[in-house]
This record gives C-alpha cells, structure tokens and sequence, in this order.
C-alpha cells in the first residue's frame, strides 16, 4: 500500500494521500478504521513525527514575507502595495 501515498503542490498547496485505486481506498480504512476494525494510521504519524520540520518551513515562510525577502503569494488574499 506504500505505493498508493503521493503528493501534489500547487502554488502554496500540499496534498498528501492516497491515491483513488483499490488500494488507496483500502489505505483510507486503515488511516481511519471502519466500524468493523480499528485505526491503523500510518499518514497521520508520520505527520506528527515531522512536525518540527513543517513548523520551521512555515515559520520560514512568514518570515520571508514579513520582513520582505520574498514576495507574499497573492494567494494569499494579502494586499502587495504598501
């Protein structure tokens, strides 16, 4: 099931997940369990044991735009014009 994890970025997007097979479903029932067998996460702990490099890359990020290294993403909603 290892096969069925991927990702996608767009702009400042991220997603992480299964992808939409047999497999991937499988993966989803073992993430969140089903009324019949209990959680068996594996996306969500490795999120948690990476949590500390997310932080910083955010924090880097908010960083950059704040004290204008790079320019804020008009994604963002924020206006570029001071």
């Amino acid at each position: 099931m290892a096969n069925e994890i991927t990702h996608e970025v767009n702009g400042l997007e991220a997603v992480i997940g299964a992808r939409d097979t047999e497999a991937g479903r499988i993966l989803v029932y073992h993430e969140f369990g089903t009324s019949k067998m209990p959680p068996r996460p594996v996306l969500g702990p490795a999120a948690f044991r990476n949590k500390d490099f997310v932080l910083k890359l955010i924090g880097r990020a908010a960083l950059s735009g704040l004290l204008g290294g790079e320019q804020i993403h008009p994604a963002l909603g924020y206006d570029q014009e001071v």
